[in-house]
């Protein structure tokens, strides 16, 4: 038999469905080696990702201590549920030793941004804000709220 026999009796059908499985396989192949290469050969290190993530996560909150300077019961805890509602870190309330006609935001980082979002939070300008740097302190600013308290956003 030669190979013009072998030709005629394979038929044009069988030629194609040979040649698209070929082209199945190589897809398959190619799609399995990807995969293979992808997650076995060039893993992704999750732990420093997580790592890179808990200090970005870190270095982005904003932490403050909130001081009630006039004499509203319970005023500084109310701030304090809604500045945390707001993504801030509360970690203290208190007392003024003085009473304040109006709230000031005091900045105590190097920075002046996170006593700004502080103060923008509360409804307040930019002239509500004094600098007074102590890096020191772990915390980014406190707040001392004055009788003009209702009119702080949450209030509003």
């Amino acid at each position: 038999m030669n190979i013009r026999e072998l030709l005629s009796r394979i038929s044009r059908q069988q030629i194609l469905q040979t040649f698209w499985m070929s082209i199945l396989g190589i897809v398959v192949l190619t799609m399995l080696s990807s995969f293979i290469i992808r997650n076995v050969v060039n893993s992704p290190d999750t732990e420093s990702l997580s790592d890179d993530y808990e200090k970005y996560a870190l270095e982005n909150i904003v932490q403050l201590n909130i001081l009630n300077g006039c004499a509203v019961n319970g005023l500084a805890g109310q701030t304090k549920e809604y500045l945390r509602t707001k993504g801030f870190d509360v970690v203290e309330i208190g007392n003024s030793e003085e009473d304040l006609d109006k709230t000031i935001v005091i900045n105590r980082s190097t920075d002046d941004k996170n006593a700004r979002k502080i103060a923008y939070a509360l409804g307040l300008g930019d002239e509500s804000i004094i600098d007074a740097q102590e890096p020191e302190v772990y915390l980014h600013a406190t707040v001392i709220l004055g009788n003009d308290y209702k009119n702080l956003s949450l209030f509003k």
